[in-house]
């Protein structure tokens, strides 16, 4: 398994654990609740992406991309850049 790190946005997010990530190269990775490395913060996370959204921006995040998951490009080991990695 070949994976790099990469930044990116996320690109959706829902409640139920999962979203996607737009990474390098416009190639979109599927992510899993398990993958976010900031703690117990998934609520935050899509509350983050939520109050982003709604104000027309965009979280920014670093990830590690895999191209060969087994349901496609999958992101592990991610991390929000920082609270002022919001970006319109």
């Amino acid at each position: 398994m070949m994976s790099e790190q990469q930044k990116g946005k996320i690109k959706t997010i829902n409640s139920k654990g999962f979203g996607f990530i737009t990474g390098e190269g416009d190639i979109d990775y599927f992510f899993h609740y398990k993958d976010y490395n900031q703690g117990n913060g998934w609520k935050q996370l899509v509350q983050k992406f939520l109050v982003a959204k709604h104000n027309n921006q965009q979280v920014e995040v670093t990830f590690m991309a895999d191209l060969n998951g087994s349901d496609g490009p999958c992101a592990r080991s991610i991390e929000v850049i920082s609270d002022d990695s919001i970006r319109s």
